[in-house]
């Protein structure tokens, strides 16, 4: 084991338990880079050890988000159950693309929901400030009231194979969701989107038992460990940010990680 391999896991863990805990999402979109790009896993191998990282990590920043009561555990609970069931079944079909055209169709997933939510961060910017020009009050998103359970069920699996294919979290496509479907504040949908993380990484794992993948387990845990830390500073962010600042943040860190991986693989 290559001692400065262990000392990236800690730095880049750092860094990425911070976002999961600032924004409720990006654990996987920088774990499986990271994996592959610093650490010279392969693609498929790097999905599963990210899996584990964003389960790890995850699992604190739900203790912190919980404990300000930023998690709607009913919404976060029926979310997660259809996402499970198609967290799984990706899982066992990840095995059918190969390494690079894994990444391509990763990179074009995220660059699609980076440019909804920098399009949303910085709409939202500007009904904040006319807010604090006095033009016009800040209007909240609607809470959509028992949504269609057909919504629900399509969010879910949407979600689910993102997991169970790409080794992710889903964090990135969640918050969104939460926000723009079914109507979720920023920080609640951080805070909801961890435990839906945590339900998916679980099915996204057991799926791939079985599968031709390899964990190195000592760099995934120094990985998660740090994450874990860096989640726990994260968190507070979250609540003294705007939630535009927080969206187009998100956005931002979406649009690099996509055009990065792409050029990587094109």
């Amino acid at each position: 084991m290559d001692v400065m391999e262990l000392v990236i896991s800690a730095v880049v863990g750092i860094g990425i338990g911070v976002v999961v805990g600032m924004l409720g999402a990006g654990g996987g979109i920088l774990s499986v880079p990271a994996l592959v790009y610093l650490l010279g896993q392969t693609p498929h191998d790097a999905a599963a050890g990210s899996l584990v990282i964003v389960l790890l990590s995850a699992f604190t920043s739900l203790l912190a988000h919980s404990r300000h009561n930023h998690v709607n555990w009913k919404g976060g609970m029926v979310f997660a159950a259809g996402a499970a069931v198609a967290a799984f079944g990706g899982a066992r079909l990840a095995p059918l693309f190969s390494g690079t055209v894994l990444m391509i169709l990763f990179s074009a997933l995220v660059l699609a929901v980076a440019i909804l939510m920098l399009v949303r961060g910085v709409n939202g910017r500007s009904q904040e400030q006319k807010h604090i020009d006095g033009e016009e009050p800040v209007v909240a998103t609607a809470r959509v009231k028992n949504p269609r359970a057909w919504k629900i069920i399509v969010a879910g699996t949407t979600v689910g194979l993102m997991s169970g294919i790409f080794g992710v979290g889903g964090g990135f496509a969640v918050v969104p969701l939460l926000v723009m479907v079914f109507g979720f504040p920023m920080v609640e949908a951080a805070g909801t989107s961890v435990l839906i993380m945590m339900i998916s990484s679980v099915s996204g794992l057991l799926g791939r038992i079985g599968t031709p993948v390899e964990i190195d387990w000592l760099i995934v845990l120094v990985f998660a460990a740090r994450s874990a830390i860096g989640g726990l500073v994260g968190e507070p962010i979250s609540r003294k940010a705007r939630p535009s600042t927080l969206t187009i943040a998100f956005g931002v860190l979406l649009l690099v990680i996509a055009v990065l991986t792409a050029l990587q693989n094109i």
